[in-house]
């Protein structure tokens, strides 16, 4: 059984976006700064406005981290499903799609080509 392309993205879209949001509430909420911030806040403010949420320093600096660690997740599971798809090539079976013709079969066929034209236009030339 074979699973279409566009099924394939989205599992992999899902179990990137579970890990990635894991790891960022996982260290969000292990820092003493950062655990009264709600999930639904961090989400919503997203990396670009991390500021909004604290006020000092050492806070946002967490929360930088805690999206630091689940993009690193993120990638990681990416790259884990790359080297797992590599696995698979040595079990392929390769088929070539075209043949080379050698150079010289393609002078000899040209030239039966060309005797072939001669006589059709030789016989034509009779006929009228």
């Amino acid at each position: 059984m074979q699973i279409p392309a566009n099924s394939r993205s989205a599992l992999a879209f899902a179990i990137s976006q579970t890990v990635f949001l894991t790891k960022i509430f996982h260290h969000a909420e292990s820092d003493p700064l950062t655990a009264a911030i709600s999930r639904s806040y961090i989400v919503e403010a997203g990396a670009t406005h991390l500021d909004r949420l604290t006020d000092t320093p050492a806070a946002l600096n967490v929360l930088r981290k805690a999206y630091l660690s689940g993009f690193r997740a993120a990638m990681i599971v990416a790259l884990t499903a790359l080297c797992l798809s590599l696995l698979c090539i040595p079990g392929m079976e390769w088929l070539k799609l075209d043949k080379k013709v050698e150079s010289a079969d393609t002078d000899t066929a040209i030239e039966g080509r060309q005797a072939d034209e001669k006589q059709d236009t030789h016989e034509n030339s009779k006929a009228n």
